[in-house]
């Protein structure tokens, strides 16, 4: 459980029906992150928003994340933690393997995934996230169950420093492991009414929302390698039939 008494990251719902979540920093909603119905297939979409770039400024923390050693002591977590909202978390540190989508184009979740399964949405506009963002692993969980992981941006891609991008590239070449900042969100969502054709009915999606290490990200996608991911997944955030999902989700991606 972490306690923050002046969290820059926030979630919330629209104030009639809380259908819709929203997530904020410094009172701004930057993200919608879909509604809580889980027979509606995942979305989200980035809003414009002043908001860009890392939300960290301790020298000390972004070393460490730079390094990627000892990412999960206790005194690490609970500072990153002081910029989220209180509330339980599963923390996670691992790799990622970014692959960078375009909305419309190849490998994006909703003119396929999401179409292929939902069948109301072969009938309607391509869900348009409002930016383009990275796709991590897809794993069957089991026959019914697929996991697949997203990597979002709050930063705006085409504002990346290209010479911090090499920088990272070159950590990456020589063997190290520069680690990215996210609050993430877990959401099973399946179709009320599927075709049996389908192998897989139920999408189980971990979105991370990236709060530092755009570049790090980026040098990975740009190298065809892998870069770390700290993950915060927020549990009360995550539309899950039990808190224990968000456990069994991040340990299905480890």
């Amino acid at each position: 459980m972490l306690k923050s008494p002046k969290p820059r990251i926030g979630f919330g719902y629209d104030r009639g029906s809380r259908w819709y979540r929203y997530m904020k920093v410094d009172g701004e909603r930057v993200f919608l992150l879909g509604n809580v119905c889980p027979t509606c297939h995942f979305f989200f979409e980035r809003y414009k928003t002043r908001n860009s770039g890392s939300l960290l400024t301790a020298d000390e923390i972004s070393n460490r994340l730079e390094k990627g050693i000892d990412l999960l002591d206790d005194d690490l977590v609970h500072s990153l933690g002081r910029i989220l909202p209180s509330g339980d978390y599963v923390v996670w540190n691992g790799p990622v393997h970014p692959c960078l989508v375009v909305p419309g184009g190849d490998g994006d979740y909703f003119q396929h995934e999401v179409r292929e399964l939902w069948e109301d949405c072969r009938y309607e506009p391509v869900h348009d996230p409002k930016t383009p963002y990275y796709r991590g692993h897809s794993k069957a969980i089991d026959h019914e169950k697929l996991l697949l992981e997203f990597l979002i941006p709050l930063q705006d891609l085409g504002s990346l420093d290209q010479s911090r991008v090499a920088h990272y590239e070159k950590l990456i070449a020589d063997g190290e492991m520069p680690t990215a900042f996210a609050v993430s969100v877990v959401d099973i969502a399946y179709p009320a009414d599927h075709e049996e054709e389908h192998k897989f009915t139920i999408h189980w999606t971990i979105a991370h929302y990236l709060l530092d290490g755009h570049h790090k990200i980026a040098a990975a996608e740009r190298t065809g390698t892998a870069c770390g991911l700290l993950s915060f997944a927020s549990v009360k955030a995550s539309v899950v039939v039990k808190p224990e999902t968000v456990v069994d989700a991040i340990w299905y991606l480890s």
